[in-house]
């Protein structure tokens, strides 16, 4: 067994290898996304001066049957802390209540929502928090009506791990109204680097948002402008969105990949014969930094790898970039990929002349 640390930022060449040779690209069914946001008083309505901040994560599962909570502030005369409902720069009831405290957390489901003072059912909380209509509010004796407020985001409805753009190429995001009935659906395209930082990126004309009728289907393409850049894209919707994201490859073709969820552990199957090469991208899914352990399975041979990946960011490279071991050999293996502290979402795609397909990232029991 041999052992090597990595951090989340790429080899040398690996974004332009990413993007110019094997172009990789995942996405995630809705649920199970996690979101951040802060607490902060001009958030009040009306808004309040105060030195006082604070922040929540929050994360609803994948069934979409719960949604956990956790704040903290630096409100010490904290007096009461609730969800209430309402759109931002207005004021609402309350939902759901918290214990008053500098750090508060729960879990929000149809049992908690029951034994609230005016229960909602855990269907009309999805409602509120998908439209993005509820907030967290944190009130004191100086500021009864609410010292710091922060309006819940909708949580991600998809994520893309690879996105290409610059040198005249492009990346066609594709989303798609899967209900059959009711209201237009908004959905935002965000783009980040490697890292977790915002990317630059243009969309032609101009912009990331596309409003899709119930059945209706939306691309969002890149513009192509300025010099190479990598990163990934989170799509977040205010209701049932699917998506694909699509390459035009110069001499090699068209490929669109399909939806993969975030997992704490999944294994793929690789190979380098020939020409042929698998790759693979995995993508934090997780509000805050993952070390994600990979195995190399093939035969009595074992190779391990640990990768840190920050909020936010991905890695994309080929198996025998992953495991060096492996430079200059062929092999056909097992790829076994472990989160500590997250999830992830992944794919895997080989790539050679004549070869352009993803690969089958099982769930690991």
């Amino acid at each position: 067994m041999s052992t090597s640390k990595k951090g989340a930022n790429m080899r040398k060449k690996s974004a332009v290898v990413l993007f110019g040779i094997l172009i990789l690209a995942l996405s995630a069914s809705v649920g199970a996304q996690p979101v951040e946001f802060p607490l902060e008083g001009s958030q009040e309505v009306p808004p309040v001066t105060t030195d006082r901040s604070g922040h929540c994560e929050a994360y609803l599962n994948h069934a979409q049957t719960s949604y956990d909570i956790s704040c903290t502030h630096d409100v010490t005369d904290v007096v009461a802390a609730h969800i209430h409902r309402a759109p931002t720069g207005v004021n609402g009831p309350i939902v759901f209540f918290f214990d008053a405290d500098t750090t508060f957390s729960a879990t929000v489901n149809s049992s908690t929502l029951s034994d609230q003072p005016d229960p909602i059912s855990f269907e009309d909380f999805l409602s509120l928090l998908n439209s993005g209509n509820l907030y967290v509010n944190v009130h004191s004796p100086a500021n009864p009506g609410g010292e710091l407020r922060g309006q819940i985001p909708p949580p991600p409805s998809l994520f893309f791990a690879q996105i290409g753009n610059g040198g005249g190429l492009t990346s066609d995001i594709v989303l798609l109204n899967s209900a059959s009935t009711g209201d237009p659906i908004l959905a935002s395209v965000n783009l980040l680097d490697p890292n977790g930082n915002p990317l630059n990126v243009g969309f032609e004309g101009g912009g990331s948002e596309a409003t899709l009728a119930p059945r209706e289907s939306a691309t969002l393409r890149t513009d192509g402008q300025g010099d190479l850049v990598v990163g990934s894209a989170s799509v977040t919707a205010n209701g049932p969105v699917a998506g694909v994201v699509r390459f035009t490859i110069p001499n090699i073709g068209v490929a669109g990949v399909q939806s993969s969820s975030p997992l704490p552990a999944f294994l793929v199957p690789v190979r380098n014969e020939g020409v042929v090469r698998t790759a693979l991208a995995i993508r934090n899914t997780s509000m805050n930094e993952i070390t994600v352990t990979c195995s190399f399975w093939a035969g009595d041979l074992h190779l391990e790898t640990m990768i840190t990946i920050p909020v936010g960011g991905r890695i994309a490279e080929f198996v025998d970039e992953i495991f060096p071991e492996l430079e200059g050999t062929e092999f056909s293996g097992t790829v076994v990929c472990e989160a500590s502290g997250g999830f992830m979402a992944a794919t895997a795609l080989e790539q050679g002349p004549g070869v352009f397909t993803t690969l089958p990232v099982t769930p690991l029991q």
